[in-house]
């Protein structure tokens, strides 16, 4: 039984550890797929199965992460005679649950269920709109964008987008009343946005939520 909360420690760490690598993996992943379908090695039906398939996975990885890593922190404690009378029966189960939501799954919990309510709100939108104003595959590209951010950053995500949208709009209309394009009405297109926006909040969120006097959010 030793030996495995042993491999539970060594498998949880390893995970712990790796987060960050595995979003930028699933970031490296996101932008593949857009490279190739703006390329046209694939349809758009495509597009929209693989970001269905990379999202579930993320959010897969996240729910095992969570998990391997309270297993590992249990199998740390059972180690030791001292910190064992943390765990039941010493103290009751709920305590070690809370423990482990506090620590390892509050942040990832809430960055998952921002990308769900996002996905689910989107979804229902563009269902009501039938289609006009956004493409079907944004549904998974938003939901991703703001998956793959820890918390608080994920909230970071459409207020970039939005801002990044605004001003590109600004730009495109001031460029026809110059007369310097003449562009075809389309649908608002935040397909590059989701991502740039998801990877500015990745990277500089620490920054922006700092600056923005947001870290109380912090979980």
């Amino acid at each position: 039984m030793q030996t495995v909360f042993t491999v539970l420690a060594y498998f949880g760490t390893w995970l712990s550890s790796a987060d960050a690598f595995a979003r930028i993996l699933f970031f490296a992943a996101y932008l593949l797929v857009y490279v190739l379908f703006f390329r046209s090695v694939f349809s758009e039906q495509r597009l929209v199965r693989f970001l269905r398939l990379l999202f579930w996975v993320a959010v897969g990885w996240f729910v095992v992460e969570i998990v391997s890593v309270s297993a590992a922190q249990y199998a740390l404690w059972n180690a030791d005679a001292v910190t064992r009378q943390l765990l039941p029966p010493s103290q009751p189960v709920g305590y070690f649950l809370r423990y482990a939501w506090l620590h390892f799954a509050q942040a990832t919990a809430l960055s998952a269920a921002a990308g769900v309510l996002f996905f689910i709100l989107f979804a229902a939108g563009n269902e009501i709109s039938r289609g006009r104003f956004f493409y079907e595959d944004e549904e998974y590209g938003g939901a991703l964008a703001i998956i793959l951010n820890p918390w608080p950053q994920a909230i970071l995500v459409l207020p970039l987008v939005l801002a990044i949208g605004i001003i590109m709009s600004v730009f495109r209309i001031a460029r026809r009343h110059t007369g310097a394009a003449q562009e075809k009405a389309s649908l608002f297109n935040l397909r590059w946005l989701w991502l740039l926006a998801g990877i500015a909040a990745f990277v500089l969120g620490k920054f922006i939520i700092s600056l923005l006097g947001l870290s109380a959010l912090k979980a």
